[in-house]
């Protein structure tokens, strides 16, 4: 008999047709079930994990520096198995506008986003953009931050002084930008203050908080299901200050701080190589943990940093942290992907951080809006070895003080925000030592063309035009020089008060200040050492405490209305200068106190302005100053005098001074000389302090950079029809 005939007979036709209809079922299920398995496992989409160092600088890990003194093994043994980017930058040379670009793909330039945030900050990306957390929680990830968010938070409440209390809730952060999971902290001085998901939950010790980010890192990445993806940014502390390595690392590094160890203070260059081969202990660690779970081989694992080192210079590169010069952006870029990147490659053309949006978007082919990513470039193809051509056409750069860079090819335009620019070919003088922007007219045309195109239409990647929420044209333009109120803008208010000093900052208009130190050493700003003149009391301001000082009024001898006006300390101006988004103003600080240069230097950085500021005063004169000053950091503006034409050649050539600080009117060629020499020209003086508009015509004329005078209105109105 046949086959189909083999059939019990107590079965009868009904169950016979019912058993044939499940079978044919039943295999079309496993025939869907077979087929589906293996389109997953064809286009399985791998986890990301985004490891970012704060304040690593290019020179710093032995893979890209082999003399290097410092010990970074497991990000070495990254390098060694993935791929090295020898030409990688952050979106900024400071870390809050690296973290904007990082996540939305977009240069922080745009919302003009130069300076760094707070604990109490607003939020600087809105729920609406898309990050590149929610991109990929669209595509099914699971997604976590966990470690420095520095990006601004909504807190509640109307009490946004001090340290936020345990309980302390908050929006418009980690969780509303796509993050399932997050626990951190606000900035590096906010370190001891713990928040997890939407609320504050701990206060604890500096050396506890890179630990436990650690011990929350590694249990989320246990928790997760080896069949779904996931994406983990984990940005950590080390090396930035403060330099609190744990008990476990201290001494374990044999590691030597050579580039930082004139430094004093926070920056502590005795723990700093314990601090950051801490910090390199936990990239091995998520390593380890990878490797454990049996995740390793799916996943993309980067290693990079927000920008350069604090306070460290590494040769050939020029300069550190928050500097347009390539010290202060170009950072170490390592990428490990097992079967998809070959081990031990290295990419020598450029790439940003803010690539990682579109290669996260390619890797997981998905088409990124047209209100998204604007500059976000894909390197997938550098990655996968596809290609041997750069992937960027240009990118730009920005410093902290404003200034602005556009790169392509070797070369780069720096667009200095006083309005003088310097050209390098980085191919032959990465130490950007030469300016050859006389000499290289075609290429300063093309780089301006680019950069109009790129500013125009609000994006560096083809698609349709998007709006800048900051005005970038002005970077273009020649630039008038920049005023300084001496004292303030003295007609409208007390000189050398708070209200005067924001009625300048309203005016986009910078201003001078003089600084005091009261008998219990605190700073304060009053001009005459005498308080007859601009308060109602009398004697000496150096005699006189803090607590004593703020009982006097500072501003009924102008006008009645300004009753109740203080004598502002120095960390209250720099509070203030911070507050508005002026990157562009510049504030003249005359030094009256000697001993005092190298607080008032961490006073500038706590509040991210010390690019805004030029230190005059006893400055100018004396270069044991100018010294104690760049103590403080290598980063301070100092100015040298020159009295007169027989003092330009000097002061020209100082070496601890970027600007020339002239009391007489300078002709052009002098002007072209000092820019050629890559350093500013500030006037002061009887020459144009008074209402002297034809030497003011004559100074702008030749191309001065700063002009102080007690006249900053009648200035401005002279040059905004010039």
């Amino acid at each position: 008999m046949e086959a189909h005939e083999i059939t019990p007979s107590y079965f009868t036709l009904e169950t016979k047709a019912a058993i044939m209809k499940n079978a044919m079922l039943i295999g079309l299920l496993l025939v869907i079930s077979i087929s589906a398995t293996a389109e997953s496992a064809e286009v399985q989409k791998p986890n990301i994990v985004f490891v970012l160092f704060d304040d690593m600088g290019w020179g710093q890990p032995p893979s890209y520096a082999p003399d290097s003194a410092l010990a970074t093994p497991n990000f070495d043994r990254l390098a060694s198995e993935g791929m090295r980017f020898t030409d990688a930058h952050s979106a900024s040379a400071v870390c809050t506008p690296t973290r904007y670009g990082l996540l939305t793909g977009r240069y922080p330039s745009r919302i003009g986003q130069f300076g760094v945030l707070q604990t109490w900050s607003k939020p600087i990306i809105p729920t609406e953009r898309l990050t590149i957390a929610s991109l990929l929680k669209q595509q099914g990830y699971q997604t976590a931050c966990v470690g420095k968010w520095h990006l601004g938070l909504t807190w509640e409440g109307s009490n946004h002084k001090g340290i936020p209390p345990v309980g302390k809730r908050y929006r418009e952060g980690p969780n509303d930008l796509g993050f399932d999971y997050f626990c951190g902290f606000t900035h590096a001085g906010g370190i001891r203050t713990i928040l997890e998901q939407d609320r504050v939950i701990a206060h604890i010790e500096e050396s506890e908080n890179q630990p436990l980010m650690l011990q929350k890192a590694v249990a989320w990445l246990e928790k997760q299901d080896p069949k779904e993806p996931f994406f983990l940014y984990f940005p950590m502390c080390p090396p930035h200050y403060p330099v609190a390595p744990s008990e476990e690392y201290l001494g374990k590094s044999g590691g030597v701080d050579i580039a930082g160890r004139e430094l004093k203070g926070p920056h502590n260059p005795q723990l700093y190589p314990d601090w950051l081969y801490q910090g390199d202990a936990m990239l091995g660690k998520i390593m380890q943990v990878l490797e454990e779970q049996g995740l390793a081989e799916n996943t993309l694992l980067i290693a990079t940093s927000d920008n350069g080192a604090e306070h460290r210079a590494y040769a050939p590169l020029r300069d550190s942290k928050r500097s347009i010069y390539e010290g202060g952006h170009r950072v170490p870029f390592v990428a490990r992907w097992p079967n998809q990147v070959r081990a031990g490659a290295n990419w020598d053309h450029p790439i940003c951080l803010n690539d990682l949006m579109a290669t996260a978007a390619q890797i997981t082919g998905v088409t990124l809006p047209a209100t998204a990513g604007e500059d976000s470039v894909s390197f997938l193809p550098a990655l996968s070895g596809t290609t041997d051509s750069p992937t960027r056409e240009g990118t730009i750069h920005q410093s902290m003080a404003g200034d602005l860079a556009l790169r392509k090819g070797p070369w780069k335009l720096i667009y200095k925000k006083a309005g003088n620019r310097e050209l390098y070919n980085l191919a032959s003088d990465l130490g950007e030592t030469s300016n050859r922007l006389e000499s290289n007219t075609e290429v300063v045309e093309n780089l301006d063309k680019l950069m109009q195109r790129y500013i125009h239409e609000g994006r560096s990647t083809p698609g349709p035009m998007q709006k800048n929420e900051f005005e970038l044209s002005a970077v273009l333009k020649p630039s008038h020089p920049k005023i300084v109120a001496h004292r303030g803008l003295t007609k409208q208010a007390p000189e050398n008060t708070l209200t005067n000093f924001q009625a300048c900052l309203e005016r986009g208009m910078g201003f001078e200040f003089d600084v005091q130190q009261t008998k219990d050493g605190e700073l304060v700003c009053i001009h005459d050492g005498d308080l007859d003149r601009t308060t109602n009391g009398s004697g000496k301001a150096n005699l006189l405490t803090l607590k004593e000082l703020r009982q006097l009024d500072a501003g009924s001898w102008f006008d009645p209305k300004f009753t109740g006006e203080k004598v502002p300390t120095i960390e209250e101006i720099f509070q203030l200068l911070s507050n508005y988004s002026h990157p562009e103003v510049l504030v003249a600080v005359d030094l009256k106190t000697e001993g005092v240069e190298e607080t008032i230097v961490k006073l500038a950085e706590k509040h991210g302005v010390l690019g805004q500021l030029l230190f005059i005063g006893n400055t100018i004169s004396a270069p044991e100053v100018r010294a104690s000053l760049r103590k403080g950091s290598p980063q301070v503006h100092t100015a040298a005098l020159a009295n007169n034409e027989s003092e330009f050649t000097d002061a020209l050539q100082a070496a601890d001074a970027d600007w020339v600080y002239l009391r007489f009117l300078p002709s052009k060629a002098q002007m072209e000389a000092i820019h050629q020499a890559g350093k500013l020209a500030f006037i002061a003086g009887v020459t144009v302090g008074g209402h002297l508009p034809d030497n003011w015509h004559q100074a702008a004329n030749a191309g001065i950079d700063a002009i102080l005078t007690d006249y900053p209105q009648e200035l401005e109105n002279l040059l905004q029809n010039k």
